[in-house]
């Protein structure tokens, strides 16, 4: 959304919020993007936060992505931790 319609963060994180809220609309882990949401505002990248929700029943996570993903989890503190490979 942000890409196409020039929507902030702050802007579509409320919207998806909401969303996940309503109990007729169907989501296959509601607690991962629930997680993913707050770690988006706390500053992740929507679309690294529902990455890194996704992986935590990991130890560790090898991303071969930009080294700000991994940057950010750390500043965060969150787990699991995000390692780029050397």
């Amino acid at each position: 959304m942000r890409g196409y319609y020039g929507f902030s963060a702050a802007e579509i994180i409320p919207i998806l919020e909401h969303l996940l809220a309503l109990p007729q609309v169907m989501i296959e882990d509601r607690e991962a993007v629930r997680q993913a949401l707050a770690h988006a505002a706390a500053g992740l990248d929507l679309a690294d936060a529902l990455h890194h929700a996704s992986y935590r029943d990991c130890e560790r996570v090898a991303s071969f992505d930009d080294r700000k993903f991994a940057r950010r989890v750390r500043r965060l503190g969150l787990l699991p931790v995000v390692t780029i490979p050397t």
